[in-house]
C-alpha cells in the first residue's frame, strides 16, 4: 500500500511541477507514515573519507567528489543539491527557498519547492566552502554540474555512484552475511550519515530539524543510526558515582589465591 501511495505522489508531482499539465493547487501529497524500521545503510566516517578520496584521485570523478562532499556536509537530498543556485548562498548560509505559495498561478507553477513546503537555511561547513570556492561558474546559475558540465541529474548521479564508487570499494568494507553493509549504501545514505554525525556530536535536536527541513523530531530519529563506539564514549563521560569511583580504584582487586580460598571456605560452610 505504501508503494502505491508513493507512486501516486510522484505522479502528481510530475504532472504539476515537471510537465505543467495540472495547476499547482492540485498538488496535495498524500500523507505517508514513515516506518520505524530503518533499512537504509548509514556510512561510517572512514567510508565517506575513502569514497571522497577515491573520486578526487580520479580526474573524471572530481565532479562526483564535490557532490559527495556537499551531501556529507549538508544532509541535502540529491534533488535539492541538483537545484542549488549561486543565489542560494547568502552571508555564509545556504537558503533553500520555497516560493510555491506566493505570486500568480503561473509563478506558483514555475516556483521552486522544498519537500517540507517551507524555506529553510543552514550555515555552510568549512569543507563545503572549500568546494564552493573551487567550482567553476556557469551561465545557468546552478552550482553543481554533471560529468560533462551539464545539468546535474539525480538519476545519473545515483547510477555513476554505484558503478564507479560503491562497486569498486565494496571489497574494502565487507559486511557479515545477511546484513546491510557498505555495498547497500546509496546517495540518500549521506542524509542518514549527516544526521547521525550531527547527533553524535551533540547538535541540538531542534537545530538539526531546521537544517534537515523536518518539523517532526520523529523523522530525525528515523535518520539517526547509533554507533556502538559513540554510545560507549557517551557512557564513559557520565559521572554517576562521584568521588566513590576514585575510592573504588584504590581498592586492589582480589588475587586468584584469595578468591580460591574464599570459595573453599564457603563450600565448607555449605557442607
Amino acid at each position: 500500500m505504501r508503494i502505491e501511495l508513493n507512486t501516486i505522489n510522484q505522479l502528481l508531482k510530475y504532472l504539476v511541477h515537471e510537465i505543467k499539465r495540472l495547476p499547482v493547487t492540485c498538488y496535495q501529497p498524500l500523507k505517508l507514515q514513515k516506518s520505524d524500521e530503518v533499512t537504509r545503510y548509514c556510512y561510517r566516517s572512514t567510508e565517506v573519507e575513502q569514497m571522497i578520496t577515491h573520486c578526487l584521485q580520479n580526474p573524471e570523478l572530481h565532479w562526483l567528489g564535490h557532490v559527495l562532499i556537499a551531501l556529507a556536509t549538508t544532509g541535502l537530498r540529491i534533488s535539492e543539491l541538483a537545484s542549488l543556485r549561486e543565489s542560494d548562498i547568502q552571508n555564509g548560509k545556504i537558503v533553500l527557498p520555497d516560493t510555491s505559495r506566493r505570486g500568480t498561478l503561473k509563478q506558483r507553477q514555475q516556483a521552486r519547492t522544498t519537500k517540507g513546503g517551507y524555506t529553510r537555511s543552514f550555515p555552510i561547513h568549512p569543507d563545503l566552502q572549500a568546494v564552493l570556492d573551487r567550482l567553476p561558474r556557469h551561465s545557468d546559475g546552478l552550482l553543481f554540474h554533471g560529468p560533462k558540465s551539464g545539468r546535474l541529474k539525480p538519476d545519473t548521479v545515483r547510477n555513476i555512484f554505484i558503478r564507479k564508487v560503491i562497486t569498486p570499494l565494496s571489497s574494502f568494507f565487507p559486511a557479515p552475511p545477511d546484513e546491510i553493509g557498505f555495498a547497500d549504501g546509496r546517495i540518500h545514505s549521506f542524509r542518514h550519515y549527516f544526521c547521525s554525525q550531527c547527533a553524535d556530536h551533540n547538535t541540538p535536536e531542534q537545530m538539526l530539524m531546521l537544517w534537515l527541513g523536518h518539523r517532526d523530531s520523529r523523522m530525525v530519529r528515523h535518520y539517526y543510526h547509533l554507533r556502538e563506539n559513540i554510545s560507549a564514549e557517551h557512557m564513559n563521560k557520565l559521572n554517576l558515582v562521584g568521588a566513590a569511583a576514585a575510592a573504588l580504584r584504590q581498592v586492589a582487586p582480589p588475587s586468584e589465591t584469595s578468591t580460591a580460598a574464599v570459595s573453599a571456605t564457603t563450600a565448607e560452610k555449605d557442607a
